[in-house]
């Protein structure tokens, strides 16, 4: 038995971990940004200085934002090809109208 089962089919399924993984780097990115423009603020106004090691952080967590974004769209395109991949009908059959019964139609 597997160990990881659980996992394989909350990821073997949908493409929701692919999603959830872009909107962390919009999360992310949204927070640097927000980061930033208190940082800006506050040496403007405050007229005080901040330590690098805040911008460096900031930095870190922009362009890991903007990695995930990255990896998200990605992950939607993988996640589309999946999906076609499957080869599923986009539509369903009611009935079958014109063939002999017993019959399949290929």
């Amino acid at each position: 038995m597997k160990p990881y089962l659980a996992v394989d089919s909350t990821v073997a399924f949908s493409i929701g971990p692919l999603r959830f993984i872009a909107w962390m780097g919009f999360l992310f990115s949204g927070l640097a940004f927000l980061g930033f423009i208190y940082t800006i603020v506050v040496i403007l106004v405050a007229d005080s200085s901040i330590s690098g090691w805040i911008i460096v952080l900031l930095s870190i967590l922009a362009l890991s934002g903007l990695q995930l974004i990255s990896l998200g769209i990605i992950g939607e395109y993988i996640g589309r090809i999946y999906n076609e991949a499957k080869r599923r009908p986009s539509y369903l059959i009611r009935e079958r109208l014109g063939f002999a019964p017993g019959r399949d139609a290929e």
